[in-house]
């Protein structure tokens, strides 16, 4: 058993529609062969060139994909797969029972307030900014890079990124209706508050520390989150300058 690379880890995002396909609960698709081909760009050169065959266990709920497995390198595929059959039906019943029972929990944290890079952050407080009526847009950056190294040290198999990004989500999910968070290409998070949060946005910063230091209270260190409430007001600097991106 072992883990597929880096570059494969941040390439693996694999359309629904190449996998909404496999939502049977009686069958698991082995890929081989040419079939292999469609797969292999999500996937490091190392990682396609030893590709032999892959396993895909889907798990659904209520009708609707909601998680798949690949199973890259197994000794289980390179015999006759009615043993990793045998493996996933034992997994499979409770397995999807828990995701029936999360599903609604899932989609109401279903993110829409999460925004990826800094073109996304950019165009977002743009688009307030146009439709504020003259009254600044209040925006916060803070820093969880003390927190991505702790979640680092904690767990050395942890990806970075992958952990920049599922603390970013944590955030988006506690902020709810009252700001969009969004991951800046440097590693800081900028919280844009709605119109009817902007006065309380040392408040909505604080609250946001005091949730991510009692998500977090086993690890050893100390949540800083640096904030620095920024105001961008209609006649002023662009959203860039200040922010201080380039």
């Amino acid at each position: 058993m072992r883990d597929i690379d880096s570059t494969s880890e941040h390439r693996l995002r694999v359309p629904v529609s190449m996998v909404s396909g496999y939502c049977d609960s009686s069958s698991i698709a082995i890929i081989e062969q040419k079939e292999l081909d469609a797969w292999k760009p999500f996937f490091s050169f190392r990682e396609g060139s030893m590709l032999r065959r892959i396993a895909v266990v889907a798990f659904c709920a209520n009708d609707e994909l909601a998680a798949v497995v690949l199973v890259l390198d197994c000794p289980y595929l390179s015999v006759e797969s009615l043993a990793i059959k045998l493996i996933v039906s034992a997994i499979r019943e409770p397995a999807e029972a828990l995701l029936g029972r999360n599903q609604e929990a899932r989609r109401r944290a279903g993110f829409r307030h999460v925004l990826s890079g800094t073109t996304e952050v950019v165009s977002h407080i743009e688009d307030q900014r146009r439709t504020a009526n003259h009254q600044p847009v209040t925006c916060a950056t803070v820093s969880v890079s003390g927190l991505v190294d702790a979640i680092c040290t904690a767990y050395p198999g942890a990806d970075r990124y992958r952990a920049s990004q599922d603390v970013l989500r944590i955030i988006g999910s506690m902020l709810e209706e009252t700001a969009v968070a969004g991951l800046l290409d440097d590693g800081r998070i900028v919280v844009s508050l709605s119109s009817d949060t902007t006065a309380h946005a040392d408040l909505v910063v604080h609250q946001l520390g005091l949730g991510l230091g009692q998500l977090f209270c086993e690890m050893d260190a100390t949540i800083d989150l640096a904030p620095q409430i920024v105001r961008i007001r209609p006649d002023g600097p662009s959203v860039t300058e200040a922010l201080g991106v380039a």
